[in-house]
């Protein structure tokens, strides 16, 4: 039976679905079927997008003292489990469509320092925000 799965999951999704990759701090990170740390440059805010696909990701913020404000970290989440750690000195304003998931977003949040905006969309899978 085994067997049959393997074969019948290799046909139907691409193979490297099934192999570890290493997410790289890019314009856009990916993450499917894994899990992975996406560190945000706050220096350039890349990445800017952030996917989470059947997978657990947590997203860091570095360089917080270079931040300037007024960004927009754009995130996707569908199956998974996607966590997010914002700078408690920072003020939060986010707009994320959820579809039969659970968000968990605190109230709304005024550090007194630079805005940070997260847009996107959460598809069955978990997001969480948290001030650190």
């Amino acid at each position: 039976i085994a067997l049959l799965l393997h074969v019948g999951f290799a046909i139907l999704l691409p193979s490297s679905m099934f192999h570890r990759k290493h997410v790289k701090c890019s314009v856009k990170s990916d993450n499917k079927f894994n899990s992975s740390t996406v560190y945000v440059d706050c220096a350039s805010f890349t990445p800017n997008v952030v996917e989470n696909k059947l997978g657990e990701c947590t997203v860091h913020f570095q360089n917080i003292e270079r931040y300037e404000g007024e960004q927009t970290l754009n995130i996707s989440n569908s199956l998974g489990a996607m966590t997010i750690n914002v700078p408690s000195s920072w003020t939060l304003i986010s707009d994320v469509d959820n579809s039969m998931g659970d968000v968990e977003i605190p109230a709304p949040h005024d550090g007194g320092g630079p805005v940070l905006y997260i847009k996107g969309t959460n598809s069955m899978g978990a997001l969480e925000i948290n001030f650190v």
